[in-house]
Parts: C-alpha cells; sequence; structure tokens
C-alpha cells in the first residue's frame, strides 16, 4: 500500500487509510485490522536516495 500518511499520523487517522477489497470495494483499515502504535527502535532508511517509511505488522490473532 502506498499512502501520503505520514509517521506522525494518529493510529485514528492511519485506520481512514482506504484499502481495497477483493472484490474491489474500498474499505478502510481499521473495519479488517486494529491500528495501533507501540515503541520500537528509530531508524531512517532510505531506498536508492530516497527516504523511505515501513510499516511492521503483527499478524498474531485470536481468531
Amino acid at each position: 500500500m502506498t499512502s501520503t500518511i505520514c509517521s506522525e499520523g494518529s493510529p485514528q487517522e492511519i485506520g481512514k487509510a482506504p484499502i481495497s477489497t477483493p472484490t474491489g470495494e474500498q474499505i478502510p483499515i481499521s473495519q479488517v485490522a486494529r491500528v495501533s502504535s507501540s515503541p520500537g527502535p528509530t531508524m531512517i532508511r532510505d531506498e536508492d536516495g530516497a527516504l523511505t517509511g515501513y510499516v511492521y505488522l503483527n499478524l498474531k490473532t485470536n481468531d
């Protein structure tokens, strides 16, 4: 997913980001995932000289 949401966005704002379903419908991420923030290591990365942000997912579920 490519997004213009910056890293300072709140979990609620990020949860509003649209994703496509297999049928092509656009829904907010919050309908299929819980979005939260937790502390982690700070890092700055680049790909071919362009600053890049990464989103790490924890796919642990209770389903």
